[in-house]
């Protein structure tokens, strides 16, 4: 089966800088397999050195295989800045339900 719902969440740790992330910064997806029903998830304001989980809504596709997406961190201007946030997700056919392992 395709096209289930499942929550993907990431851990998303802050720079070792000195500048808090200002409000309204997002995580966005830059590339690969766009498996998110949204393209940006908001991002709580956070101080230096601290950290944060991430949940992205997600669908499963209808193929099984490797897929892969990366994301980014967005400024509320649209600048990206940061590493690249990535996942590789296996989905697997096993008696007609739909298998996601996390790589």
């Amino acid at each position: 089966m395709c096209g289930i719902l499942f929550l993907h969440t990431s851990e998303l740790l802050h720079t070792t800088g000195h500048q808090m992330w200002p409000p309204g910064c997002s995580l966005k997806f830059t590339l690969g397999h766009q498996l998110g029903l949204t393209d940006r998830v908001m991002v709580d304001t956070l101080m230096p050195g601290t950290e944060c989980d991430v949940s992205v809504t997600m669908v499963s596709p209808c193929t099984p295989g490797m897929y892969e997406g990366q994301w980014r961190m967005s400024t509320p201007t649209g600048t990206l800045f940061g590493g690249m946030t990535w996942y590789p997700l296996k989905f697997l056919c096993v008696f007609a339900m739909t298998v996601c392992e996390v790589m």
